[in-house]
């Protein structure tokens, strides 16, 4: 997988991740079977210990503070995809169906003669604006 993916996941689809892969860890918290001790480990700092993180980090996608495109996103997708790999298929599925639909409405947008005449008119007048401005000094 290419680091360059992270790039192109938006903040919403990060926090799905996140939220996928928290659940993993916290299920496991809560299984008797699994513990070990007293009480329940943190799951923060189990989480953050797998991916290589800080907790502080764990704690800011909680809070649904994501950075843009780092190393810390691209450990958070190869996790999810180690734990739930279809789950996270899915999700990246759905995140890129909403792109498409995105360019889609864009195409429509900029693509018709209709609007291809309506920039032109605008981007003469503007040039006429531009000129006018030059002729009076602005």
């Amino acid at each position: 997988m290419r680091f360059e993916i992270t790039g192109f996941l938006p903040q919403r689809t990060r926090k799905r991740l996140f939220q996928l892969v928290y659940d993993v860890y916290r299920a496991r918290a809560s299984d008797p079977e699994r513990r070990s001790g007293k009480g329940k480990p943190a799951v923060n700092k189990a989480m953050a210990e797998d991916l290589g993180v800080s907790v502080e980090t764990i704690k800011a996608w909680k809070a649904d503070k994501f950075q843009g495109a780092d190393r810390n996103a691209f450990k958070l997708l190869e996790k999810a995809l180690e734990l739930r790999p279809r789950e996270t298929l899915e999700i990246l599925r759905e995140d890129l169906e909403m792109h498409r639909a995105l360019v889609e409405e864009i195409e429509a947008e900029y693509s018709s003669e209709e609007a291809e005449i309506k920039r032109e008119k605008e981007a003469k007048k503007k040039g006429i604006v531009s000129i006018l401005k030059l002729l009076k000094g602005e």
